[in-house]
């Protein structure tokens, strides 16, 4: 009898219904979830999940039926499967999170491994160029000096620089992307 004049309030939309039963559910309902979602899913999801019954209950009051199962019972299978939700839920996320971090590990493994072989390769082909060529390259692209002051360390014309430069990545450009070990 006092189940049927709480689903009365509760569908009545009267708030003392749902204070009663929050009172009197919450500690059943936490020791359900509790269970399900302690090792993947932080306090303030458990609470969640418990106060997501209580919402549904506030707002489909008419789903509940006395003449099948006991409030309690009903209250209680809410809270196991809103707990199984929000487990899959979480273990779904922290799938993908491990497949994208795993993902990311790899790539970054390849870019390494492929950054080390471009450096060895141009390693080889500064060694292989003009003396002069090498230092300009170097002070350019290793040192950050621009074409001018380049041009004044090695008293020769900024067009002469500008030349060398271009002249020089264009060969190292062409090497890297052919695969050839020399530059021409």
């Amino acid at each position: 009898m006092q189940e049927e004049k709480i689903i009365a309030a509760l569908k009545n939309q009267e708030e003392w219904a749902i204070d009663l039963l929050m009172t009197k559910y919450s500690k059943l309902l936490w020791s359900i979830v509790y269970p399900i979602l302690h090792n993947i899913a932080a306090e303030e999801d458990m609470e969640e999940c418990v106060a997501d019954v209580f919402i549904y209950i506030w707002q489909k009051p008419q789903k509940i039926d006395l003449e099948r199962e006991k409030l309690k019972n009903y209250l209680a299978l809410l809270a196991r499967s809103r707990a199984i939700e929000r487990y899959r839920e979480k273990s779904r996320l922290a799938e993908c999170e491990l497949a994208e971090s795993l993902l990311h590990d790899e790539a970054d493994l390849l870019e390494g491994v492929i950054q080390k072989e471009t450096l060895a390769r141009l390693t080889q082909l500064l060694a292989e160029i003009d003396e002069r060529e090498r230092e300009v390259l170097l002070r350019r692209h290793y040192y950050e000096q621009k074409p001018k002051e380049i041009a004044k360390a090695l008293e020769l014309p900024v067009k002469k620089i500008e030349n060398i430069l271009y002249r020089s990545k264009a060969k190292v450009r062409e090497s890297l992307i052919n695969g050839e070990g020399e530059m021409r």
